[in-house]
């Protein structure tokens, strides 16, 4: 399997040398049909109960831009308010809200935001963490909402 900018650019920043496991469980955001919102969400806490069983200490990401609609005919536009609201649900890792967005909800900020999607199953694994918003910005010249967030699992640093 060939990894994209989406999981490379992290990995490069979380093991540059390449030499821990890594396990890509890819999901679909290209093309009909996309999982729902709460499948996702599902999915992340099954692998939330396979990492909390294990010993070693396991690092979960997410990648996917915000609010985006690339070569489509809205592209450029930024939906700043969305990518605000879906960053504050994320901090609180509101499961309500999370599991109950909709892919309808999703494409409204742009065909690409539907790459939240690997927010969300995020959202359903990190079970008892508390969110950081790291940065938000939305960058012009790449017509993407961009975020960067941090999880604290209790007991982990």
């Amino acid at each position: 399997m060939q990894l994209d900018h989406g999981t490379m650019i992290p990995l490069h920043f979380l093991t540059p040398d390449m030499k821990l496991p890594i396990v890509p469980i890819v999901i679909n955001t290209l093309a009909p049909p996309l999982p729902a919102p709460r499948r996702c969400f599902l999915l992340g806490q099954a692998v939330g109960e396979v990492v909390r069983q294990n010993a070693r200490r396991i690092g979960v990401i997410a990648t996917g831009g915000m609010s985006h609609d690339p070569g489509e005919r809205d592209h450029g536009r930024i939906d700043e308010s969305f990518d605000r609201q879906f960053l504050e649900t994320m901090k609180l890792l509101d499961a309500e809200r999370l599991k109950n967005y909709t892919v309808a909800q999703l494409r409204a900020a742009g065909a690409g935001a539907v790459e939240l999607l690997n927010w969300i199953a995020l959202g359903g694994a990190l079970e008892g963490a508390r969110g950081e918003v790291l940065a938000y910005e939305p960058v012009v010249p790449w017509a993407t909402g961009i975020g960067a967030m941090a999880f604290n699992v209790m007991g982990t640093s």
